[in-house]
């Protein structure tokens, strides 16, 4: 398996060696499970009548959609779990507007999420309201103390 991430920055040249790679069989069986992650341009690049060859071999595709509000705070909720904490962090207001400015993009979502949490850290405080995100978002990406 050949797994290639942020596939949306490959060059053109590279895409169409993918496409030889994933053409090859051994013993009636694909030789190569290609694997591209990237953003959602990847499929409008794979979507060229150049790449149509490499595109019509990929015969699982999934896309991931923006956030819902509700998909936002499941998942920050998750992640802080997964990083051992077991309350919550940011009050409903504070996720809503990390949904609002995010437009649902997770990867924008972290980021947020990541300064306000370090903002409420060198605060010394327990829970990250919307005033702190606010904060956050006027600093842009929060470097040093107040």
């Amino acid at each position: 398996m050949l797994l290639i991430d942020e596939a949306h920055l490959l060059h053109q040249d590279v895409l169409d060696h993918l496409h030889i790679l994933a053409n090859y069989e051994w013993d009636s069986r694909p030789l190569l499970s290609l694997v591209l992650v990237g953003l959602p341009e990847t499929r409008q690049r794979l979507g060229l009548a150049k790449n149509r060859s490499l595109w019509s071999r990929i015969h699982t595709r999934l896309a991931l959609g923006d956030a819902s509000v509700g998909d936002t705070a499941e998942y920050v909720a998750h992640r802080i779990k997964r990083a051992g904490c077991e309350r919550e962090l940011l009050n409903s207001d504070a996720l809503a507007l990390v949904h609002e400015q995010a437009q649902g993009r997770l990867r924008e979502i972290d980021r947020i999420c990541t300064d306000a949490l370090k903002l409420a850290a060198r605060r010394k405080l327990k829970l990250v309201d919307r005033e702190l995100v606010t904060r956050v978002l006027g600093d842009g990406a929060v470097v040093g103390d107040d």
